[in-house]
């Protein structure tokens, strides 16, 4: 999608560059009358350029920036398992992440996990699940979160705290969300409540 978005403005400029030289070209012409009428038409073929070129950019904005979250619920719940502490504060919903629709709902966990261990742990996305109240398992959506900040596979030595977000897809109908964590690896399984 940026390779495209990137060639289509490169190809805008260079027709903005063409209707700019045939300006100058009716402006070098001697009969007033006429440099007028070839004025015209390159100013009219330079608005057309131009307005294609901003639909162009308002789309790729649209596709690649739609990724924000249609509404934000505040969570603020947290829970301990194996020394880790793991905040939810909020939990966005969107059906667009970087261009790439839902099957379902995606459901965006902003989470802060704090290592309150004497050891470093690896902080993993697969150790973080939703369930419904129909008792579904969803795992992690390998989506692109446009941010630096997506939680993956990172180590988190003791004291620090990670701040990040995971994103899952569901389906639209399903309530009473839970997250099951752990801390680390081999931490103990918590239920979190999220609805």
């Amino acid at each position: 999608m940026e390779l495209y978005s990137g060639l289509a403005l490169i190809a805008i400029a260079i027709m903005y560059w063409i209707n700019a030289d045939k300006k100058k070209k009716a402006l070098s012409v001697t009969d007033p009358d006429t440099a007028k009428k070839n004025y015209d038409k390159a100013m009219v073929s330079s608005i057309i350029v131009m307005m294609i070129g901003l639909i162009c950019i308002g789309v790729w904005f649209y596709k690649t920036g739609s990724s924000i979250a249609q509404s934000t619920q505040s969570i603020n719940v947290s829970g301990v398992s194996s020394n880790v502490t793991i905040e939810v504060p909020e939990m966005m919903t969107t059906d667009i992440i970087d261009g790439e629709e839902a099957q379902g709902i995606f459901k965006i966990l902003h989470l802060k996990i704090t290592n309150e261990q004497k050891d470093a742990i690896y902080v993993n996305c697969a150790n973080y699940a939703l369930i419904d109240d129909q008792d579904r398992e969803f795992t992690y959506s390998d989506i692109n979160l446009t941010n630096d900040k997506a939680i993956s596979f990172k180590k988190l030595n003791p004291g620090l705290t990670l701040d990040g977000y995971i994103a899952y897809d569901v389906p639209k109908d399903a309530t009473g969300l839970k997250l099951k964590c752990r801390g680390g690896m081999t931490g103990e399984a918590i239920y979190l409540d999220l609805d």
